[in-house]
């Protein structure tokens, strides 16, 4: 059984008025992911203002540009897959619920390419407080697990000072969302070559799907 490790992260929200919400999976077979986590720790001993050095995560929407390229070039260096599914609202109010988000993140589970003997650990940046909301995420992302005979072998939720690569997959998905959202496409275009898969899905289709 070879393991294989998922990071997930949204940018914007299902509830907010931009017409696009972009969720992003960053996929690596290195048991240790020492490599990925060593980018942030690369990237804070460029910053040179102290104040934003020490914060305790970085983010896309607080960097500046810089320190973006700077994360998503050495990401472009690593043994990693990019997926990515961006949402079109169709200017729809949607509940930012676990529910919602879990189809969402399920969606992904669609364009993940395993081999027969791959076991996916996926890890979640956390979004919910709430015990019972990150078990009915959960419980939406394993049926459509079952459903496409993905092996998902967990489903972790934590931060970026637990998980450093969930910070850079933070990035990847801000990345997505300024492409579609903003029309900025620059940042995508750093790591394009891996982009294994891109998707772009109305809600109403995975509204239907959910149903």
């Amino acid at each position: 059984m070879a393991a294989i490790y998922g990071y997930l992260d949204e940018s914007g929200a299902l509830s907010d008025q931009l017409p696009y919400v972009a969720f992003a999976l960053i996929v690596t077979r290195d048991p240790h992911r020492r490599e990925l986590a060593r980018i942030i720790k690369r990237v804070r001993q460029r910053i040179l203002k102290k104040s934003v050095r020490q914060v305790p995560e970085l983010k896309f929407h607080s960097s500046d540009k810089t320190t973006r390229i700077r994360v998503l070039n050495l990401l472009a260096t690593k043994p990693i897959a990019i997926y990515a599914v961006v949402v079109e609202k169709g200017g729809k109010h949607i509940a930012d619920s676990p529910d919602n988000n879990g189809q969402v993140a399920a969606a992904l589970l669609d364009l993940v390419t395993l081999g027969p003997k791959d076991h996916l650990h996926l890890i979640v940046d956390k979004k919910y407080t709430k015990e019972s909301d990150r078990e009915r995420f959960n419980h939406v992302i394993r049926e459509k697990a079952v459903m496409l005979g993905v092996p998902l072998v967990d489903i972790e939720h934590g931060d970026g000072r637990q998980y450093p690569p969930l910070q850079i997959v933070d990035f990847v998905a801000g990345a997505f969302h300024r492409k579609y959202a903003f029309r900025e496409s620059f940042y995508t275009q750093v790591f394009q070559a891996k982009i294994k898969r891109e998707s772009v899905k109305k809600w109403s289709e995975l509204k239907k799907k959910k149903q």
